[in-house]
């Protein structure tokens, strides 16, 4: 079944660590390359198995929508989001630091692989992931009118595919959006004003500003247009 929709990815966000920025006493020791590539060792182990884990979840949830699958989904993304984070701020700490050019490679992706990070307040991931899991349901559950038959999602992909008539297509194409879309409205922008809280924390925007700024600045005409992306038989 094709998986659906999804704002929130394996992809990211995470309340944030002091990680020694806000301290006082003596300045800590500078971080070496031994402790850049285990940090790098660790950090791969955790999300491999965290990416294994929520991707089990999400295609649960997109073959079961229902409210169970969309709690399971957010509290698993929530937790998804507050770690990545967590990395990508901790991955700052090795700038300047000489390492190999593999763990250079890494670092930096634990430091870009961010989409939509959270604030660090309590409770903002959790909101976060809960509405990208409503955005999901509401895309994959509308139904569409189309020549006196309703269609559901997966009717509709169907027809796209095969169709080889532009009109027809641009109409199932549009038609899907005009329904899915209205009740996406209030939540997408909500996701929006999370992710430029999150952007607001100098060390934050430092890392993730050059991903998460084309997410802000998607008109939700255009977000919808992304079609589903993976299947999983």
């Amino acid at each position: 079944m094709p998986m659906r929709f999804t704002v929130y990815m394996a992809a990211a966000g995470v309340s944030f660590i002091a990680l020694g920025l806000f301290a006082s006493g003596p300045a800590a020791a500078a971080p070496t390359a031994v402790e850049a590539d285990a940090f790098v060792a660790k950090a791969e182990a955790d999300l491999a198995a965290d990416s294994d884990f929520q991707s089990r979840a999400a295609w649960v949830q997109a073959t079961y929508i229902n409210t169970d699958t969309n709690w399971i989904v957010a509290r698993i993304g929530a937790d998804s989001t507050d770690r990545a984070v967590r990395y990508a701020k901790e991955a700052a700490r090795f700038d300047g630091v000489k390492v190999d050019a593999v763990t250079a490679r890494k670092l930096y992706l634990l430091k870009q692989g961010l989409v939509l990070p959270a604030a660090s307040r309590p409770g903002a991931s959790q909101e976060l992931t809960e509405i990208a899991a409503r955005l999901d349901t509401d895309y994959a559950t509308a139904k569409f009118t189309y020549n006196g038959r309703t269609l559901t999602l997966d009717e509709m992909e169907g027809m796209l595919r095969t169709s080889r008539d532009p009109n027809e297509t641009r109409a199932l194409w549009e038609g899907w959006r005009g329904v899915s879309a209205p009740q996406m409205k209030a939540d997408y922008q909500r996701l929006v004003e999370l992710a430029n809280e999150a952007l607001q924390i100098a060390t934050l925007r430092y890392t993730v500003d050059t991903n998460v700024r084309f997410l802000i600045l998607v008109p939700l005409s255009v977000l919808l247009l992304r079609p589903a992306v993976c299947n999983k038989d």
